[in-house]
């Protein structure tokens, strides 16, 4: 798809749920659903953002959402569980991290900014950016809901938002999952209703930021296991994932007999979509037919009724031995909390847990989550994005197609194209970040630079020694030390950079 960039002014139409347009289809994606096509609305934003200044220095930013990145954003010191949640921008530990570099230095107001990030999960995220997430009391209340503190508790709509101050919509979020096709619809419903809190903001700019790779982080006891690093295979995973494997010797008879736990997220999540990319691009065996979900197990009461979990089960899969947890941090405590329990998390928070002799995460294919993350992330091509696309709704044991909206300023990595990388560690997420395009009043600048800061090429590159630190810069090493990594800046930071000044306005 040709990519330009920019707002369509027009009018507001509803959208007919009979319209058609021919939807965009993934390669072994399920049939196309049709969408009407969205138009932009002429929008004047009623309520200018209020630049709300730091003891007298630069404009805060109530953000949050994506648990995934929260340690490249905000630094391990306040991202792991139990710690209080929002993460302060600057605060302990965000030297050398996302917007610790962008409070301190990088910013057009010189090092003045400073930033909240609560972390909610990438599906709670984007119901605060869309305003979804509003109570019924008057006047309207979202991301000015307290942030569900701490780190690895699960947010509830309309009690929790992002802990904003003085303002009732968010600034921009996080999110390892797409933008749906339900989310962006209610973006654009939302942010022209003059009783939701989003009113006026404009539809989404989103655009893809730094890529995590997803760790099987383990905590076993038994001196075999404790001996070396395991190494899983693809087969292997995908019995553990829908609960076919429930003791470790079943992956290898030379490990003690112990029952294995698998732990998994409870909350809409962008690590979860992430992983069943990966489930779905990879399983083959009898029943193992998995969907592509940001909601990983719904036979939990009040999960919804699709999910990435194969529905039925194969045969003597089982889910007694699940372990459901909140945000990445909560799942990492979870492992930690219990022998034999294995389980998916972001590498970054997989990297804070491992200090035991029986904590450790697994090679995926003889491949390493850290060492191994820039050469997959270097197999990520410009024509693995696609503008103007949407994720299609879950669909039961498969992959939904990509739906498509009038709207050049959603940016997306296709998901089946990272499903699979050709080369280095196998399991990765693309993150993104969400901003309105317009109500940005006069911080337009500020927001234009942090979406196109890291993959900026050449002098003014921000990833590096005395820098940001908590991502490696690809192209200059292969070799990880970190869980994530930029996208490769050579080919993507004209593109990013045009968007991020074409999509966000005042």
């Amino acid at each position: 798809m040709t990519i330009s960039f920019g707002r369509t002014a027009g009018i507001v139409l509803p959208l007919l749920a009979a319209a058609t347009l021919g939807a965009a289809t993934l390669a072994n994606a399920g049939t196309a659903r049709p969408v009407a096509p969205v138009i932009h609305p002429a929008s004047a934003h009623h309520g200018l953002r209020h630049v709300k200044h730091n003891a007298g220095s630069g404009p805060v930013y109530y953000t949050g959402g994506a648990t995934l990145p929260a340690v490249a954003y905000v630094g391990a010191t306040q991202a792991v569980a139990g710690q209080p949640n929002p993460a302060n921008v600057p605060g302990a530990g965000t030297a050398g991290t996302v917007l610790g570099y962008f409070a301190s230095t990088y910013s057009p107001n010189h090092g003045a900014d400073s930033f909240t990030y609560c972390q909610t999960g990438s599906g709670f995220g984007k119901s605060v950016m869309n305003g979804d997430n509003d109570n019924t009391n008057t006047p309207h209340q979202n991301a000015d809901l307290p942030c569900a503190t701490p780190v690895g508790t699960g947010s509830v709509k309309a009690v929790n938002g992002f802990g904003a101050v003085g303002q009732a919509f968010g600034d921009f979020s996080g999110s390892d999952a797409p933008l749906s096709i339900t989310e962006y619809t209610d973006w654009s419903n939302n942010q022209a209703n003059p009783a939701d809190s989003i009113f006026g903001r404009g539809l989404p700019f989103q655009v893809p930021y730094i890529i995590g790779s997803i760790a099987l982080l383990y905590n076993n006891s038994d001196p075999v296991v404790e001996a070396s690093q395991i190494n899983l295979t693809n087969q292997t995973i995908c019995k553990i994932a829908d609960g076919e494997i429930t003791n470790w010797n079943q992956i290898s008879k030379k490990y003690a007999s112990k029952t294995l736990s698998f732990a998994l997220r409870s909350d809409k999540s962008g690590t979860s979509f992430s992983f069943a990319n990966r489930l779905n691009a990879t399983c083959t065996g009898a029943g193992e037919t998995y969907g592509v979900s940001q909601n990983y197990d719904e036979y939990y009461p009040g999960n919804p009724s699709i999910g990435a979990l194969p529905n039925p089960l194969p045969a003597g899969a089982t889910t007694a031995n699940f372990l459901p947890a909140s945000g990445n941090g909560g799942v990492t405590a979870a492992i930690e909390a219990t022998d034999g329990a294995i389980g998916y998390v972001e590498t970054a928070n997989a990297l804070t847990a491992v200090n035991g002799s029986n904590l450790q995460f697994a090679k995926v294919e003889k491949q390493d989550p850290v060492q191994n993350l820039p050469k997959a992330a270097g197999t990520i091509k410009p024509a693995d994005l696609v503008t103007g696309e949407t994720i299609g709704s879950d669909v039961a044991n498969g992959r939904a197609a990509l739906q498509p909206v009038s709207d050049s300023c959603v940016l997306m990595m296709n998901p089946i194209t990272y499903a699979k990388p050709a080369q280095g560690y196998p399991i990765i997420a693309v993150t993104n970040l969400e901003f309105s395009q317009t109500g940005n009043g006069p911080n337009v600048a500020d927001l234009q630079a942090l979406a196109s800061m890291v993959s900026q090429n050449g002098a003014g590159e921000a990833v590096g020694s005395g820098k940001i630190t908590s991502i490696d810069l690809y192209g200059h090493s292969n070799v990880g030390a970190t869980g994530y990594s930029t996208l490769n800046q050579a080919k993507f930071h004209t593109t990013i950079k045009n968007a991020a000044t074409s999509c966000i306005g005042a």
